[in-house]
């Protein structure tokens, strides 16, 4: 009970972080297998931690590069309070051409 209790503090945390920063770090992998890093809007994610929605122009290079290699590493600054998240994991674009982060894995956090 206590791990599910530090699990639930520590993905708090991480949604906190995510929401105070406001924008992230979205690297992708370009055509040339190179890292390719931008700045993105990421909301909140789902209520599992499962999904982390970006904004983005559905021609855009990450779009392409997402559904090409989807591997992909999103990270959050935020600078207030000292804290930071990276989120390493798979990326999707749904229907509407919107880059969604999922399947992933915590990288670190902290605040």
């Amino acid at each position: 009970m206590a791990e599910i209790r530090r699990l639930e503090s520590l993905l708090d945390v991480a949604r906190q972080t995510i929401e105070a920063a406001g924008c992230a770090s979205l690297v992708t992998i370009d055509e040339s297998s190179r890292p390719s890093s931008r700045a993105v809007a990421a909301f909140a994610p789902d209520e599992g931690f499962s999904r982390i929605v970006t904004g983005t122009h559905p021609d855009s290079r990450k779009t392409i590069h997402i559904l090409r290699h989807p591997t992909v590493v999103l990270s959050h600054v935020e600078v207030a309070n000292r804290g930071y998240l990276t989120v390493l994991g798979s990326a999707s674009v749904d229907e509407g051409n919107v880059p969604k982060i999922g399947s992933g894995a915590i990288g670190s956090v902290s605040r």
